[in-house]
């Protein structure tokens, strides 16, 4: 579903369960990770149009193994500008992802990109 995040929202913090993966259309968001609370680390790196955060939800979902807890986030993400995201999300914590097709038209070019999200059931 279509996903709007205004400057300076916090979209999760390291540590917390991630429940959606967002594919970012428009704006740009700062990621960040101590990996962990180690000491003296710091990892920033900015996400823009056509990057992914939450990614953590897919080898989760994919692993029939794997806990029914929702896999925690690695990094923080706060959204640097307005940012227009599509997030696939985890329905009530269940391994069912739904299959997601975009296709998005630059506003500069007349070309088209297409992203395909994957359609897992468990």
């Amino acid at each position: 579903q279509p996903t709007l995040f205004t400057k300076e929202t916090c979209v999760v913090n390291e540590g917390e369960p991630v429940n959606e993966m967002l594919l970012i259309i428009r704006g740009h968001l700062k990621s960040q990770t101590t990996d962990g609370g180690r000491t003296g680390f710091l990892n920033v790196a900015e996400l823009k149009p056509g990057n992914f955060c939450g990614e953590e939800l897919l080898p989760w979902a994919l692993d029939p193994k794997s806990d029914k807890n929702l896999p925690l986030s690695t990094r923080s993400v706060q959204a640097e500008t307005e940012v227009e995201a599509f997030a696939l999300a985890s329905q009530n914590n269940s391994r069912t992802l739904t299959i997601i097709l975009i296709v998005m038209a630059s506003p500069r070019s007349q070309t088209r990109h297409q992203y395909l999200c994957f359609f897992i059931d468990y």
